[in-house]
Protein backbone atom coordinates (compact mmCIF):
# COMPACT_ATOMS: atom_id res chain seq x y z
CA UNK A 1 0.00 0.00 0.00
CA UNK A 2 1.30 3.22 -0.75
CA UNK A 3 2.68 5.71 1.76
CA UNK A 4 0.01 8.87 2.58
CA UNK A 5 3.69 10.73 2.82
CA UNK A 6 4.20 14.42 4.94
CA UNK A 7 1.17 16.26 5.53
CA UNK A 8 0.34 18.71 3.16
CA UNK A 9 1.61 22.20 3.07
CA UNK A 10 -0.79 25.06 3.49
CA UNK A 11 0.52 25.53 0.14
CA UNK A 12 0.25 22.14 -1.29
CA UNK A 13 -4.04 22.41 0.08
CA UNK A 14 -4.41 25.79 -0.90
CA UNK A 15 -3.43 24.70 -4.55
CA UNK A 16 -5.46 21.99 -4.18
CA UNK A 17 -8.71 23.45 -3.57
CA UNK A 18 -7.99 26.06 -6.12
CA UNK A 19 -7.44 22.77 -8.37
CA UNK A 20 -11.25 21.88 -6.72
CA UNK A 21 -12.84 24.75 -7.74
CA UNK A 22 -11.55 25.23 -11.16
CA UNK A 23 -13.02 21.90 -12.36
CA UNK A 24 -15.35 21.17 -9.66
CA UNK A 25 -18.41 20.36 -12.51
CA UNK A 26 -16.71 17.87 -13.84
CA UNK A 27 -15.03 16.10 -10.70
CA UNK A 28 -18.77 15.67 -8.90
CA UNK A 29 -20.39 15.17 -12.37
CA UNK A 30 -22.12 11.86 -13.17
CA UNK A 31 -20.46 9.42 -15.08
CA UNK A 32 -22.08 8.64 -18.89
CA UNK A 33 -22.56 5.59 -20.11
CA UNK A 34 -23.44 6.98 -23.41
CA UNK A 35 -20.91 7.91 -26.45
CA UNK A 36 -19.77 11.41 -26.01
CA UNK A 37 -20.78 11.84 -22.83
CA UNK A 38 -19.34 14.81 -20.82
CA UNK A 39 -17.66 12.83 -17.90
CA UNK A 40 -15.66 9.52 -18.52
CA UNK A 41 -13.43 8.20 -16.11
CA UNK A 42 -10.84 8.76 -18.18
CA UNK A 43 -11.50 12.89 -17.93
CA UNK A 44 -11.63 12.52 -14.22
CA UNK A 45 -7.83 10.91 -13.72
CA UNK A 46 -6.96 13.42 -16.28
CA UNK A 47 -8.06 16.55 -14.17
CA UNK A 48 -6.46 14.85 -10.88
CA UNK A 49 -3.61 14.38 -12.33
CA UNK A 50 -2.89 18.12 -13.81
CA UNK A 51 -4.01 19.10 -10.26
CA UNK A 52 -1.11 16.71 -9.05
CA UNK A 53 1.28 18.21 -11.28
CA UNK A 54 0.39 21.67 -10.40
CA UNK A 55 0.93 20.88 -7.06
CA UNK A 56 4.27 19.19 -7.55
CA UNK A 57 5.26 22.45 -10.04
CA UNK A 58 5.23 24.46 -6.50
CA UNK A 59 8.56 22.94 -5.31
CA UNK A 60 7.53 22.53 -1.81
CA UNK A 61 9.79 19.57 -1.33
CA UNK A 62 8.04 16.73 -1.32
CA UNK A 63 6.37 14.76 -4.56
CA UNK A 64 2.76 13.69 -4.83
CA UNK A 65 0.91 11.33 -5.98
CA UNK A 66 -2.54 11.60 -7.54
CA UNK A 67 -3.55 8.72 -4.63
CA UNK A 68 -2.48 11.24 -1.80
CA UNK A 69 -4.56 14.14 -3.49
CA UNK A 70 -7.24 12.27 -4.39
CA UNK A 71 -6.97 11.33 -0.57
CA UNK A 72 -6.58 14.88 1.15
CA UNK A 73 -9.65 16.11 -0.49
CA UNK A 74 -11.49 13.34 0.51
CA UNK A 75 -10.39 13.98 4.03
CA UNK A 76 -10.59 18.11 3.66
CA UNK A 77 -14.55 17.58 2.92
CA UNK A 78 -15.15 14.42 5.75
CA UNK A 79 -13.62 17.58 8.27
CA UNK A 80 -15.95 19.88 6.79
CA UNK A 81 -19.05 17.10 7.08
CA UNK A 82 -17.72 16.60 10.76
CA UNK A 83 -17.24 20.40 11.44
CA UNK A 84 -21.11 20.60 10.49
CA UNK A 85 -22.19 17.81 12.59
CA UNK A 86 -20.84 19.24 15.76
CA UNK A 87 -22.17 22.48 15.19
CA UNK A 88 -25.31 21.23 15.00
CA UNK A 89 -24.70 18.84 17.97
CA UNK A 90 -21.38 20.08 20.08
CA UNK A 91 -19.86 17.13 21.62
CA UNK A 92 -19.04 17.23 25.08
CA UNK A 93 -15.57 16.83 27.00
CA UNK A 94 -12.58 19.24 28.48
CA UNK A 95 -10.95 19.33 25.17
CA UNK A 96 -12.91 22.51 22.59
CA UNK A 97 -13.62 20.82 19.41
CA UNK A 98 -11.21 22.64 16.48
CA UNK A 99 -12.72 23.90 13.72
CA UNK A 100 -10.47 23.06 10.51
CA UNK A 101 -9.05 25.77 9.08
CA UNK A 102 -10.02 24.57 5.22
CA UNK A 103 -13.47 24.13 5.82
CA UNK A 104 -15.37 27.50 4.88
CA UNK A 105 -13.34 27.13 1.61
CA UNK A 106 -14.47 23.55 1.27
CA UNK A 107 -18.08 24.72 2.04
CA UNK A 108 -17.51 27.28 -0.68
CA UNK A 109 -16.40 24.84 -3.22
CA UNK A 110 -18.87 22.47 -2.58
CA UNK A 111 -22.05 24.95 -2.66
CA UNK A 112 -22.85 24.43 1.10
CA UNK A 113 -23.91 22.08 3.78
CA UNK A 114 -27.13 20.97 2.20
CA UNK A 115 -24.53 20.31 -0.95
CA UNK A 116 -25.02 16.76 -2.55
CA UNK A 117 -21.39 17.18 -3.46
CA UNK A 118 -19.93 17.20 0.23
CA UNK A 119 -22.43 14.61 1.54
CA UNK A 120 -22.76 12.51 -1.03
CA UNK A 121 -20.31 10.37 -3.72
CA UNK A 122 -18.81 11.79 -6.05
CA UNK A 123 -18.66 10.61 -9.95
CA UNK A 124 -21.65 8.36 -9.66
CA UNK A 125 -25.10 8.94 -11.93
CA UNK A 126 -28.41 9.06 -10.25
CA UNK A 127 -28.78 10.71 -6.45
CA UNK A 128 -25.99 10.00 -5.13
CA UNK A 129 -27.36 7.08 -3.86
CA UNK A 130 -26.18 3.79 -5.40
CA UNK A 131 -25.48 0.76 -4.79
CA UNK A 132 -21.75 -0.59 -3.71
CA UNK A 133 -22.12 -2.83 -7.32
CA UNK A 134 -23.11 0.35 -9.28
CA UNK A 135 -20.16 2.41 -7.35
CA UNK A 136 -17.48 0.16 -7.97
CA UNK A 137 -18.80 0.54 -11.66
CA UNK A 138 -18.13 3.69 -11.79
CA UNK A 139 -14.63 3.63 -9.92
CA UNK A 140 -15.42 6.91 -8.96
CA UNK A 141 -12.52 9.08 -9.63
CA UNK A 142 -9.77 7.31 -7.92
CA UNK A 143 -7.24 4.18 -8.86
CA UNK A 144 -8.90 0.74 -8.31
CA UNK A 145 -6.47 -0.49 -5.78
CA UNK A 146 -7.31 2.88 -3.75
CA UNK A 147 -11.31 2.78 -3.90
CA UNK A 148 -11.06 -1.21 -2.94
CA UNK A 149 -9.17 -0.50 0.10
CA UNK A 150 -11.54 2.35 1.04
CA UNK A 151 -14.89 0.16 0.48
CA UNK A 152 -13.49 -2.92 1.64
CA UNK A 153 -15.68 -2.96 5.13
CA UNK A 154 -18.79 -1.06 3.47
CA UNK A 155 -19.05 -4.31 0.96
CA UNK A 156 -18.75 -6.23 4.37
CA UNK A 157 -21.40 -4.00 6.07
CA UNK A 158 -23.89 -4.42 2.85
CA UNK A 159 -24.33 -7.85 3.25
CA UNK A 160 -24.76 -7.08 7.10
CA UNK A 161 -27.55 -4.49 6.36
CA UNK A 162 -28.75 -4.29 2.94
CA UNK A 163 -30.84 -0.86 4.00
CA UNK A 164 -28.18 1.70 4.70
CA UNK A 165 -27.22 3.59 1.84
CA UNK A 166 -24.01 4.27 0.25
CA UNK A 167 -24.40 7.68 0.93
CA UNK A 168 -24.12 7.23 4.55
CA UNK A 169 -21.42 4.40 5.05
CA UNK A 170 -19.28 6.50 2.58
CA UNK A 171 -19.56 9.17 4.93
CA UNK A 172 -18.85 7.20 7.80
CA UNK A 173 -15.54 6.05 6.17
CA UNK A 174 -14.49 9.14 5.19
CA UNK A 175 -15.08 10.40 8.42
CA UNK A 176 -13.04 7.80 9.99
CA UNK A 177 -10.10 8.44 8.02
CA UNK A 178 -10.20 12.21 8.50
CA UNK A 179 -9.86 11.68 12.04
CA UNK A 180 -6.34 10.24 11.61
CA UNK A 181 -5.29 12.64 9.32
CA UNK A 182 -6.43 15.65 11.25
CA UNK A 183 -4.96 14.07 14.44
CA UNK A 184 -1.05 14.39 12.83
CA UNK A 185 -2.31 17.88 11.26
CA UNK A 186 -3.90 18.77 14.55
CA UNK A 187 -0.72 20.90 15.87
CA UNK A 188 0.76 21.67 12.14
CA UNK A 189 -3.00 23.38 11.39
CA UNK A 190 -3.29 25.72 14.79
CA UNK A 191 0.14 27.20 14.39
CA UNK A 192 -0.47 27.64 10.17
CA UNK A 193 -0.66 31.35 8.42
CA UNK A 194 -3.95 30.07 6.46
CA UNK A 195 -5.79 29.93 9.39
CA UNK A 196 -4.80 33.64 10.44
CA UNK A 197 -6.83 34.76 7.08
CA UNK A 198 -10.39 35.51 7.09
CA UNK A 199 -13.42 34.71 5.39
CA UNK A 200 -15.13 36.52 3.34
CA UNK A 201 -18.68 37.29 3.63
CA UNK A 202 -20.18 37.88 0.22
CA UNK A 203 -22.79 39.88 0.73
CA UNK A 204 -21.04 42.19 3.85
CA UNK A 205 -18.15 42.95 2.01
CA UNK A 206 -17.09 46.41 0.86
CA UNK A 207 -16.35 45.45 -2.40
CA UNK A 208 -18.08 42.48 -5.05
CA UNK A 209 -15.82 39.87 -5.63
CA UNK A 210 -18.05 38.38 -8.08
CA UNK A 211 -16.23 41.56 -10.42
CA UNK A 212 -12.58 42.41 -11.17
CA UNK A 213 -11.58 44.52 -8.30
CA UNK A 214 -8.76 46.86 -9.30
CA UNK A 215 -11.48 49.81 -10.30
CA UNK A 216 -13.08 49.04 -7.14
CA UNK A 217 -11.00 49.54 -4.43
CA UNK A 218 -10.14 53.58 -5.21
CA UNK A 219 -13.65 53.83 -3.49
CA UNK A 220 -12.82 52.75 -0.61
CA UNK A 221 -11.43 55.93 0.77
CA UNK A 222 -10.21 55.92 4.52
CA UNK A 223 -11.75 52.13 4.91
CA UNK A 224 -8.97 50.87 2.30
CA UNK A 225 -6.07 50.64 5.11
CA UNK A 226 -8.23 48.68 7.24
CA UNK A 227 -9.64 46.27 4.42
CA UNK A 228 -6.48 45.99 2.45
CA UNK A 229 -5.04 44.81 5.66
CA UNK A 230 -7.34 42.25 6.58
CA UNK A 231 -6.37 39.18 4.41
CA UNK A 232 -8.55 36.53 2.81
CA UNK A 233 -8.17 32.69 1.71
CA UNK A 234 -9.38 33.53 -1.24
CA UNK A 235 -7.53 34.66 -4.97
CA UNK A 236 -8.04 38.27 -6.49
CA UNK A 237 -9.49 39.01 -10.25
CA UNK A 238 -7.67 42.45 -10.97
CA UNK A 239 -9.00 43.18 -14.41
CA UNK A 240 -12.13 41.67 -16.44
CA UNK A 241 -9.72 41.53 -19.75
CA UNK A 242 -7.91 38.13 -19.93
CA UNK A 243 -5.21 39.85 -21.28
CA UNK A 244 -4.40 42.34 -18.35
CA UNK A 245 -5.39 39.96 -16.07
CA UNK A 246 -2.83 37.50 -17.48
CA UNK A 247 -0.36 39.86 -17.21
CA UNK A 248 -0.19 39.97 -13.75
CA UNK A 249 0.14 36.82 -13.37
CA UNK A 250 3.68 35.28 -12.96
CA UNK A 251 4.92 31.49 -11.86
CA UNK A 252 7.97 31.48 -9.92
CA UNK A 253 10.52 29.65 -11.99
CA UNK A 254 9.91 32.41 -14.52
CA UNK A 255 12.24 34.31 -12.33
CA UNK A 256 15.58 32.69 -12.87
CA UNK A 257 14.21 31.51 -16.26
CA UNK A 258 14.45 35.09 -17.51
CA UNK A 259 17.14 36.73 -15.36
CA UNK A 260 19.74 34.22 -14.18
CA UNK A 261 21.22 33.42 -17.91
CA UNK A 262 21.67 37.05 -17.34
CA UNK A 263 23.03 37.03 -14.21
CA UNK A 264 25.55 33.94 -15.62
CA UNK A 265 26.64 36.03 -18.46
CA UNK A 266 27.60 38.95 -16.97
CA UNK A 267 29.35 37.36 -14.29
CA UNK A 268 31.77 35.49 -16.95
CA UNK A 269 31.94 39.01 -18.85
CA UNK A 270 33.06 40.96 -15.74
CA UNK A 271 35.25 38.67 -14.74
CA UNK A 272 37.03 37.81 -17.82
CA UNK A 273 37.59 41.38 -18.53
CA UNK A 274 38.80 42.03 -14.87
CA UNK A 275 41.39 38.88 -15.70
CA UNK A 276 42.60 40.91 -18.70
CA UNK A 277 44.60 42.95 -16.49
CA UNK A 278 43.76 46.26 -18.61
CA UNK A 279 40.93 47.70 -15.75
CA UNK A 280 42.32 50.37 -13.81
CA UNK A 281 40.62 53.07 -11.50
CA UNK A 282 41.85 56.85 -11.90
CA UNK A 283 42.03 58.40 -8.91
CA UNK A 284 43.57 61.68 -10.12
CA UNK A 285 44.27 62.73 -13.40
CA UNK A 286 47.88 61.18 -13.22
CA UNK A 287 47.55 58.23 -11.23
CA UNK A 288 45.17 55.05 -11.05
CA UNK A 289 45.72 51.94 -9.82
CA UNK A 290 44.69 48.49 -11.63
CA UNK A 291 41.98 46.10 -10.26
CA UNK A 292 42.95 42.36 -9.72
CA UNK A 293 40.20 40.04 -11.35
CA UNK A 294 39.65 38.83 -8.01
CA UNK A 295 38.19 42.46 -7.35
CA UNK A 296 34.86 41.23 -8.64
CA UNK A 297 33.56 39.03 -5.95
CA UNK A 298 34.29 42.21 -3.46
CA UNK A 299 32.30 44.26 -6.87
CA UNK A 300 29.67 41.36 -6.96
CA UNK A 301 28.70 41.39 -2.91
CA UNK A 302 28.62 45.15 -3.12
CA UNK A 303 25.97 44.96 -5.37
CA UNK A 304 24.33 42.14 -3.48
CA UNK A 305 24.51 44.47 -0.56
CA UNK A 306 23.23 47.13 -2.15
CA UNK A 307 20.05 45.40 -3.24
CA UNK A 308 18.98 44.55 0.09
CA UNK A 309 18.97 48.37 1.17
CA UNK A 310 16.64 48.81 -2.03
CA UNK A 311 14.77 45.99 -1.24
CA UNK A 312 13.99 47.12 2.11
CA UNK A 313 13.64 50.80 0.82
CA UNK A 314 11.05 49.89 -2.18
CA UNK A 315 9.28 47.40 0.34
CA UNK A 316 8.67 50.02 2.95
CA UNK A 317 8.43 53.71 1.47
CA UNK A 318 6.52 52.25 -2.25
CA UNK A 319 4.71 49.10 -1.47
CA UNK A 320 3.43 50.10 2.31
CA UNK A 321 2.68 53.62 1.56
CA UNK A 322 -0.71 55.41 3.30
CA UNK A 323 -1.91 56.29 -0.21
CA UNK A 324 -4.66 59.45 0.58
CA UNK A 325 -7.81 58.50 1.82
CA UNK A 326 -9.60 60.90 -1.18
CA UNK A 327 -7.19 59.97 -3.63
CA UNK A 328 -8.61 57.39 -6.38
CA UNK A 329 -6.02 56.23 -7.76
CA UNK A 330 -2.99 56.48 -5.77
CA UNK A 331 -5.20 54.10 -3.52
CA UNK A 332 -5.93 51.53 -7.26
CA UNK A 333 -1.94 51.81 -8.09
CA UNK A 334 -0.80 50.92 -4.09
CA UNK A 335 -3.40 47.77 -4.72
CA UNK A 336 -1.97 46.92 -7.79
CA UNK A 337 1.48 47.17 -6.72
CA UNK A 338 1.20 45.49 -3.29
CA UNK A 339 -1.88 46.22 -1.88
CA UNK A 340 -3.31 42.82 -3.10
CA UNK A 341 -0.50 40.75 -2.28
CA UNK A 342 -1.16 41.75 1.22
CA UNK A 343 -4.98 41.13 0.73
CA UNK A 344 -4.76 37.72 -0.45
CA UNK A 345 -1.16 36.69 0.74
CA UNK A 346 -1.70 32.89 -0.58
CA UNK A 347 -2.51 33.95 -4.08
CA UNK A 348 1.04 31.71 -5.61
CA UNK A 349 0.83 33.54 -9.11
CA UNK A 350 1.18 36.94 -7.33
CA UNK A 351 3.83 36.37 -5.03
CA UNK A 352 7.21 37.57 -7.63
CA UNK A 353 7.44 40.34 -10.07
CA UNK A 354 6.28 39.81 -13.64
CA UNK A 355 9.81 40.39 -15.50
CA UNK A 356 8.27 43.17 -17.32
CA UNK A 357 7.63 45.45 -14.23
CA UNK A 358 10.85 44.01 -13.34
CA UNK A 359 12.80 45.15 -16.02
CA UNK A 360 12.03 48.45 -14.86
CA UNK A 361 13.61 48.46 -11.70
CA UNK A 362 16.31 46.41 -12.77
CA UNK A 363 16.92 49.15 -15.71
CA UNK A 364 16.96 52.03 -13.57
CA UNK A 365 19.30 50.35 -10.85
CA UNK A 366 21.99 49.67 -14.61
CA UNK A 367 21.27 53.14 -15.77
CA UNK A 368 22.55 54.48 -12.32
CA UNK A 369 25.94 52.27 -11.49
CA UNK A 370 26.46 52.78 -15.97
CA UNK A 371 26.88 56.66 -14.87
CA UNK A 372 28.71 56.14 -11.94
CA UNK A 373 31.37 54.16 -11.61
CA UNK A 374 33.33 52.84 -14.80
CA UNK A 375 31.96 50.81 -16.78
CA UNK A 376 33.19 47.56 -15.95
CA UNK A 377 33.35 48.06 -12.43
CA UNK A 378 29.24 49.04 -13.00
CA UNK A 379 28.72 46.19 -14.36
CA UNK A 380 29.83 43.74 -11.99
CA UNK A 381 27.92 45.87 -9.00
CA UNK A 382 25.00 45.69 -11.12
CA UNK A 383 25.13 41.72 -11.52
CA UNK A 384 25.97 41.14 -7.82
CA UNK A 385 22.23 43.32 -7.45
CA UNK A 386 20.34 41.11 -10.26
CA UNK A 387 21.26 38.04 -8.50
CA UNK A 388 20.20 39.90 -5.16
CA UNK A 389 17.13 40.65 -6.66
CA UNK A 390 16.19 37.08 -7.98
CA UNK A 391 17.42 35.37 -4.40
CA UNK A 392 14.72 38.20 -2.52
CA UNK A 393 11.99 36.80 -5.12
CA UNK A 394 12.66 33.32 -4.34
CA UNK A 395 13.10 33.87 -0.69
CA UNK A 396 9.65 35.28 -0.83
CA UNK A 397 8.11 32.97 -2.72
CA UNK A 398 9.28 30.18 -0.31
CA UNK A 399 8.81 32.22 2.60
CA UNK A 400 5.16 31.94 1.77
CA UNK A 401 4.51 28.20 0.38
CA UNK A 402 7.75 26.61 2.01
CA UNK A 403 7.53 24.73 4.87
CA UNK A 404 11.58 25.44 6.28
CA UNK A 405 12.95 23.21 8.77
CA UNK A 406 12.08 24.33 12.58
CA UNK A 407 14.72 26.74 14.15
CA UNK A 408 17.05 27.17 10.59
CA UNK A 409 17.38 30.92 9.05
CA UNK A 410 14.58 30.63 6.61
CA UNK A 411 12.17 29.56 9.64
CA UNK A 412 13.01 32.69 11.25
CA UNK A 413 12.29 34.52 8.50
CA UNK A 414 8.99 32.62 7.65
CA UNK A 415 7.90 33.74 11.23
CA UNK A 416 9.56 37.24 10.87
CA UNK A 417 7.12 37.67 7.26
CA UNK A 418 4.52 36.17 8.68
CA UNK A 419 3.89 38.88 11.91
CA UNK A 420 4.38 41.19 8.93
CA UNK A 421 1.39 40.36 6.62
CA UNK A 422 -0.71 39.51 10.13
CA UNK A 423 0.05 41.55 13.00
CA UNK A 424 2.55 44.24 12.06
CA UNK A 425 2.14 45.62 8.40
CA UNK A 426 3.45 48.65 9.73
CA UNK A 427 7.22 47.12 10.67
CA UNK A 428 9.73 44.11 9.40
CA UNK A 429 9.91 44.84 5.75
CA UNK A 430 13.32 42.78 5.74
CA UNK A 431 12.78 39.85 2.90
CA UNK A 432 15.80 37.77 2.39
CA UNK A 433 17.43 39.80 5.50
CA UNK A 434 16.30 41.97 8.92
CA UNK A 435 19.49 43.74 8.80
CA UNK A 436 17.62 47.21 7.73
CA UNK A 437 15.61 46.96 10.27
CA UNK A 438 17.72 47.62 12.95
CA UNK A 439 18.65 50.84 12.08
CA UNK A 440 15.71 52.32 10.56
CA UNK A 441 13.95 50.65 13.92
CA UNK A 442 11.03 49.29 12.30
CA UNK A 443 12.24 45.19 13.71
CA UNK A 444 9.18 43.20 14.73
CA UNK A 445 9.39 43.37 18.77
CA UNK A 446 8.95 39.09 18.89
CA UNK A 447 10.13 36.85 16.47
CA UNK A 448 8.98 33.55 18.02
CA UNK A 449 6.47 31.57 15.50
Amino acid sequence: MESKGPNFTVAETYALLEGVRANFATIVGGFSSAKGGEVTKKGKESIWEDITNRINAMGCGQKRTTKQVTLRWKNLRAKATKDLSEAKNPSTGNKPYKRGDYTNMVLDITGGENSEALHGIEGVEGNGEATISEARECELNLPAEEFALDLTPVIQEEEMDGSQTLRERSKASEETAANTEEEEEEEEEEDSPYSKCSPVDLDKDLVDWQKPLAWQVGYLGEKYDAWVHQPVDRPIRLFGNPFMEASTKTSWYWVPVVWLPIVFYLCWHCYSSLAQGTTRIALTSGFSIPMHKYMFLVLFSLGWFLWTFIEYCIHRFVFHMKPPAHNYYLITLHFLLHGQHHKSPFDGSRLVFPPGLASIVVGSFYAILHHTLPEILGVSVFVGGLCGYVVYDMIHYYLHYGSPKRGSYLYSLKAYHVKHHFEHQRSGFGITSTFWDHPFNTVIPDEKF
